[in-house]
């Protein structure tokens, strides 16, 4: 019998004691899980089907030999967005926000001309060219596109309301979702135009290594959906993205930890409680990269495209993440 007790008792102190330091969380511990998910991720990498319904336009070095170097005019990004329309895209999503107007193309002739008599009488009587964020514009408008914001931690302009509903399930996850002072959004045009607006920001484990997306971030004091949450959401036809926290009542608890689910159209998906997804790597498939060249100039196939998501980023050297476009 004391045998018995002795061994409940060391049974209750290593199951303490696990549970202790898995609260505490030491750093060691952290790396510990981090390699072990690693190490995981190298021996059972996912296995991607070919039809899975999403692609890359890739700017890639190619696009940018041929079209000249970033930032691209506005106009060429509103062909890029009437091409891959054309073919059928389901979604368009740019990993890339707008902040600035495209400068007029006037302006440099007014200041190299200077006040030459006579001059300027001229350039104004000539008619004003289109912008190219009002071309822009017009060609996202009413079609399903996602432009990006990023979150920042300084004070900044003022936030324009998010163009997707949330429902929250249980308790506000607000204070549990990765916050950020205020927003680097698009121009007001193109903000407005925009079918859906997705935050960028990604968050690096002590190592620097990216191993989790949000789903949800917070802007000041409202919730955004990521890139990745709006696009589903666009994709699906769905007006609102369910937050589940752990408090509702379907999880049959009361104690307030965080966020458990995110829900989009059909999709479930379960998180951390921050709202972040742990991601399942696959090895790297260039038949889902697709160049941007090859959209603007009409040799993309049209089975590549039609039905799907279509990320637009890029992978040319010293532009891999364009995420603000000056």
């Amino acid at each position: 019998m004391k045998n018995r007790a002795t061994y409940a008792l060391a049974i209750a102190i290593i199951t303490l004691s696990i549970a202790g330091l898995r609260l505490i969380d030491p750093d060691p511990l952290v790396r510990l899980r981090l390699l072990a998910f690693d190490i995981f991720q190298t021996l059972a990498p996912r296995k991607v089907d070919p039809s899975y319904p999403v692609r890359i336009v890739d700017i890639d070095q190619k696009s940018l030999t041929e079209y000249g170097q970033w930032p691209w005019p506005r106009d060429l990004i509103a062909r890029l967005v009437d091409r891959l329309d054309d073919l059928g895209a389901r979604v368009i999503a740019f990993d890339i926000a707008f902040p600035n107007p495209e400068p007029d193309p006037l302006a440099s002739l007014y200041v190299a001309l200077g006040d030459k008599p006579g001059a300027r009488d001229l350039l104004d009587q000539l008619p004003r060219p289109r912008s190219g964020d009002r071309i822009f514009a017009d060609a996202i408008r009413e079609r399903p596109v996602v432009l990006g914001a990023i979150g920042r931690a300084d004070d900044g302009p003022r936030i324009p309301p998010s163009t997707t509903a949330f429902a929250l399930l249980g308790t506000d996850p607000a204070r549990h979702v990765p916050t950020f002072r205020t927003a680097t959004v698009n121009t007001p045009d193109l903000n407005d135009a925009a079918a859906g607006i997705g935050a960028l920001n990604w968050f690096p484990e002590s190592d620097q290594i990216v191993r989790k997306v949000p789903l949800v971030v917070r802007f000041g004091d409202q919730l955004y959906p990521s890139l990745v949450a709006e696009s589903i959401r666009l994709a699906e036809g769905a007006s609102t993205i369910s937050v589940r926290s752990s408090t509702a009542s379907a999880e049959g608890g009361s104690l307030e930890s965080g966020i458990t689910s995110v829900r989009i159209g059909r999709f479930r998906i379960p998180t951390e409680a921050s709202g972040q997804v742990w991601m399942a790597f696959s090895p790297h498939l260039p038949e889902r990269y697709i160049s941007a060249a090859s959209v603007l100039d009409g040799t993309a196939k049209r089975e590549d495209i039609a039905g799907r998501i279509i990320f637009v980023c890029s992978s040319a050297p010293n532009l891999t993440d364009l995420q603000k476009d000056p």
